[in-house]
């Protein structure tokens, strides 16, 4: 789970790499990501009122159509690894940490600070399958939308882009850990 909230959309959406939706983006205020815990997932967006559909269409994406693209994922490897290289440069950085993270919450494999060994390690394909997973059945998602606009302009987006999103009727198991 460390590294599948970095890796996961590392190579866009949809038709889209990184730098085609940034530039689809382009004078948008429009944005949206997943993320995934030990025992919950979630998705965000936000967005400015003439840009909702935007953000709508993005979360769908996100849930249902993470692009793969290993040259992106390589090139953010590669940049994890010149930073974590970087970092054992400055000792004070490195003993802090690894230090309060431990002080906070003792041997917990979840708030260890990743290694080199960790990101060398990561395989795309499982990543991609675990987010695949993770948002196939939105059956048990609770969606949240707060902010100025009209409720009755909203339903018809909520129903195009919520709507739509999958549904495998799978039964959640109350430790997930074992699954990532």
């Amino acid at each position: 789970i460390r590294t599948l909230n970095t890796f996961a959309t590392i190579g866009g959406v949809g038709e889209y790499d990184p730098i085609q939706l940034s530039r689809v983006l382009t004078g948008k205020s429009v944005s949206a990501s997943t993320s995934v815990g030990r025992l919950m997932e979630q998705v965000s967006g936000s967005s400015n009122s003439s840009d909702i559909e935007d953000m709508f269409q993005l979360v769908y994406l996100y849930m249902t159509d993470v692009r793969p693209d290993t040259a992106f994922f390589k090139k953010t490897q590669e940049r994890m690894l010149a930073s974590l290289q970087a970092q054992k440069a400055n000792p004070l950085n490195t003993v802090m940490q690894d230090s309060v993270p431990y002080l906070l919450y003792g041997d917990n494999i979840m708030a260890r600070p990743l290694t080199t060994e960790d990101v060398e390690s990561v395989n795309y394909d499982r990543i991609l399958e675990m987010h695949r997973d993770r948002f196939a059945n939105a059956d048990d998602f609770v969606f949240f939308i707060s902010g100025d606009f009209d409720p009755e302009e909203m339903k018809p987006l909520v129903a195009q882009y919520l709507g739509a999103l999958p549904s495998t009727k799978r039964v959640e198991r109350e430790d997930r850990s074992k699954i990532l």
